[in-house]
C-alpha cells in the first residue's frame, strides 16, 4: 500500500512538471491554460484536421471547438508586455522560430503577415476602414507558415479591416477555417468559405464598438510554392461580433 502511494505521488509530480514546462513558454502568470489543460498539442499545425497531422491540415475538418481552444492557449502571448520570443515561437512551431514583432493595427500599408516561421502581433485599435495593401510577404514555399495573434484591438462600430496576401499566396478554398464568437460568450460561428483564388480577407464590425479579445489569430501555411493558402482562425469578441468575408 505504501508503495503505491509513493508511486501516484511521483507520478502527480510529473505530471505537474509537465504542466509548468508547459505554461512556462505559454503563460504570463495569470493562472492561463495550457496546451495540455486544453486537450492541445504542440507544435501548433498537429492540432488542425481530424487526423491532426500536417497533410490534414489542408482541409476543412477541424473541430470549431479545436479552433477555438487554441485562441485561448494563444490569450497570454497576446497579453504579455513583449514581442513574441524566439523560445516561445520555436516552442509553437516546432522548428527554430525567429524573434516576433509587434504591428500597429491602424497603420495604412502592407498587409501585416509575416514571414516563415514568425509571430506578429496587432497591436493598437482600428478607429475607421482601413484596407491593407497586398502583402509584401510572399510565403514561398511549401510547408512555410506564419501566425498573426490580435492583442485585444477594439473596432470602432461598423468598421472594417481587409488584410491581403501576397499576389502568390492566394486562398485555398479546400483547407481555409475560420470561426468566430458571439459578443461576449463562447459560442463559436463557422464562417463562410473562402473561393480559390481570393486574396482579401475582410473582417467587418458589427453595429456596436466591438473588441478582438487577445490570442485571437489568423495562421497562415503554404500548402504548396504558389497560391494555395491554407488560413485557419479564431477570432474571439466582446462588445459586438466580428463577421469574416473573402473576396479577390
Amino acid at each position: 500500500m505504501g508503495t503505491k502511494r509513493v508511486g501516484v505521488a511521483r507520478l502527480q509530480a510529473l505530471i505537474e512538471l509537465a504542466r509548468k514546462r508547459d505554461r512556462a513558454a505559454f503563460t504570463d502568470g495569470k493562472g492561463h491554460h495550457s496546451y495540455s489543460e486544453l486537450g492541445l498539442g504542440l507544435p501548433w499545425i498537429r492540432n488542425f484536421g481530424s487526423a491532426r497531422t500536417n497533410a490534414d491540415c489542408e482541409s476543412l475538418t477541424t473541430a470549431n471547438s479545436t479552433l477555438f481552444r487554441l485562441a485561448l492557449a494563444l490569450e497570454p502571448l497576446g497579453k504579455q508586455a513583449g514581442v513574441v520570443s524566439v523560445e516561445q515561437g520555436t516552442k509553437l512551431f516546432g522548428e527554430t522560430a525567429v524573434v516576433g514583432t509587434d504591428y500597429v493595427l491602424n497603420t495604412a500599408g502592407a498587409s501585416p503577415i509575416p514571414d516563415d516561421l514568425n509571430i506578429t502581433r496587432l497591436t493598437g485599435d482600428l478607429p475607421a476602414t482601413l484596407t491593407y495593401t497586398d502583402s509584401t510577404t510572399d510565403i514561398t514555399t511549401e510547408d512555410m507558415f506564419s501566425l498573426i495573434i490580435f492583442a485585444g484591438n477594439t473596432f470602432t462600430a461598423s468598421q472594417v479591416l481587409t488584410i491581403s496576401t501576397h499576389a502568390n499566396n492566394e486562398l485555398d478554398a479546400e483547407s481555409f477555417e475560420v470561426v468566430c464568437t458571439g459578443a461576449g460568450n463562447d459560442i463559436v460561428t463557422r464562417q463562410a468559405a473562402t473561393t480559390d483564388a481570393h486574396q482579401n480577407i475582410i473582417l467587418t464590425a458589427s453595429a456596436a464598438d466591438t473588441t478582438i479579445l487577445a490570442g485571437s489569430y489568423m495562421y497562415f501555411y503554404a500548402n504548396n510554392d504558389t497560391d494555395v493558402m491554407t488560413v485557419k482562425s479564431c477570432l474571439r469578441t466582446t462588445g459586438g461580433t466580428i463577421t469574416v468575408t473573402t473576396s479577390n
